[in-house]
């Protein structure tokens, strides 16, 4: 997570803001440098802090080590000269131990010019000079005022009360805005920014405030904003897979993840469908124009689309939202793969034929293991456990189970290429809870395996089996303890735990 610098950088600083850009952009950077001044901070620009025959790199230099922050005005001009990006590069070695430094401002850039020019900064939130000059100015304040206190917060707010006097309005501190992650602007709650004019729903806010705001959108009867960014997000991803940009892929991903996680605990089918069925087209990227594909950074992002699946899944199980765990399990690998119909069976064949799935430090590594990883990172999919809570694991291999049995229901027959036994990766007591629910509850039962008992028995005995031999691999599985389950395999034709 990000960090703002410490109380012992801001005592060495000299400047609160250092301003790096391009000399064609002064046009932007000296009334913005008049603003944040007249606000109160302590801000280093080359017109005012460099004198005839000073060494321009050693009072840049000096520069760049003392101020707090490095607000960088990227544009097209700053991209085509080698001394912006020195300067850049010089603020980006002091981002150690997650520490923010860099505090970026788009100065008519497009995300698509960003990702071209610096695909590292595209993943940054950013504030933008089309919102207006004043919008970024008080951005960077709160920012700055955030590590340096009242002192430099105060006179923002005798402005605002200045400006407040004429109108005759009550000032408080809420009225200067806030800001998160590098620059960007982050209002206080999803309200905020679903107020704002232009619909608020930027692709490029973190994914637990993008989903948040979609929500609120959604709640006011505006679905315009949310179903035009998920035709953005899908047109960006098909971009970054072809340029190999992972990271910025995968916090779309985390977009669509919490956005999902979100339609499942206020059980919001027909959204829920939404978002998968945007899954499923990402995921379907690499096969076109054919269905044969080999490529580690195909399998890499199906492999992350996967992952993030299975911990959307897990919720849905924690929540008991049957149809949710239904629709999840039962996802197709788009292209209809003859061979490998159950997108959560082709994960697994295709990154293990390539590697991605080998152990680690002499650990298993599994969907089940990597969805677990994600829930840890992501508080979206676990709203109602700490990420330390042992239920989570539990309820990933729950799903992992139930995804099993639902192809096994669904296809009509026990193939294991429609399903694996990710969840054998660990011990039998952490999944067997779930099919103990199967055995009694008519509505899971109705949505996972709506066949016969004698059917269902079969089903555990041969998951049972293949459970068995993959988890003695990792000291995992080790067999059905629970007497109710082993009570309904006796009781069927071919009951028996072989």
């Amino acid at each position: 997570m990000d960090s703002a610098p410490t109380d012992a950088d801001a005592t060495r600083a000299q400047w609160d803001v250092f301003v790096s850009h391009a000399s064609e952009d002064k046009d932007v950077t000296d009334p913005l440098v008049a603003g944040l001044t007249e606000r109160g901070l302590r801000v280093w620009y080359d017109r005012t802090e460099l004198r005839i025959g000073d060494s321009l790199r050693r009072k840049i230099d000096e520069g760049l080590a003392r101020c707090r922050y490095g607000i960088v005005l990227l544009s097209h001009s700053f991209f085509a000269k080698d001394w912006p990006q020195i300067e850049l590069d010089g603020l980006a070695a002091r981002e150690i131990d997650g520490r923010k430094v860099i505090l970026p401002v788009w100065h008519g850039l497009t995300y698509g010019d960003v990702v071209k020019y610096s695909p590292s900064l595209a993943g940054r939130l950013a504030a933008k000079t089309a919102d207006g000059l004043k919008s970024v100015i008080d951005m960077i304040l709160v920012e700055v005022a955030d590590s340096a206190g009242e002192s430099v917060l105060r006179p923002a707010l005798s402005a605002l009360e200045a400006s407040d006097k004429e109108t005759g309005r009550e000032p408080s501190q809420a009225d200067v805005p806030t800001i998160a992650g590098a620059g960007a602007p982050a209002p206080r709650s999803a309200q905020d920014v679903a107020s704002r004019p232009e619909g608020g729903l930027d692709r490029h806010v973190d994914a637990e405030t993008f989903a948040s705001t979609a929500i609120e959108q959604l709640r006011r009867q505006d679905d315009i904003p949310l179903r035009l960014a998920l035709d953005q997000i899908e047109v960006d991803a098909g971009a970054l897979y072809s340029t190999g940009f992972a990271e910025e892929l995968g916090n779309l991903l985390d977009r669509l993840t919490c956005l999902a996680a979100m339609f499942v605990r206020l059980r919001r089918a027909e959204w829920l469908d939404e978002i998968l069925n945007r899954f499923e087209a990402i995921y379907a990227i690499p096969l076109h124009p054919g269905p044969v594909v080999q490529d580690v950074q195909a399998a890499r992002l199906w492999l992350a689309i996967a992952e993030r699946i299975e911990s959307i899944g897990a919720l849905a199980v924690r929540r008991r939202y049957w149809d949710a765990v239904q629709r999840i399990t039962l996802l197709k690998t788009p292209g209809h793969d003859q061979y490998y119909p159950y997108l959560l069976r082709h994960v697994v064949v295709r990154s293990g034929h390539l590697g991605l799935l080998e152990p680690k430090d002499r650990k298993g590594v599994s969907l089940v293991t990597l969805a677990w990883a994600v829930a840890e990172r992501l508080q979206c999919v676990r709203p109602d456990v700490p990420k330390s809570d042992e239920r989570i694991l539990d309820s990933i291999c729950q799903f992992d189970v139930l995804a099993a049995l639902a192809a096994i229901a669904d296809h009509g027959e026990i193939d294991t290429r429609d399903f694996y036994t990710s969840f054998a990766y660990f011990f039998s007591h952490r999944t067997e809870p779930i099919i103990e629910q199967l055995l009694e509850n008519p509505e899971l039962r109705a949505r996972i395996f709506p066949k016969p008992d004698a059917e269902l028995a079969e089903a555990l005995i041969q998951l049972n089996r293949l459970a068995t031999g993959e988890g003695f691999r990792f000291s995992g599985w080790d067999g059905f303890s629970s007497r109710r389950i082993l009570e309904f395999i006796r009781h069927h034709p071919g009951g028996t735990t072989r």
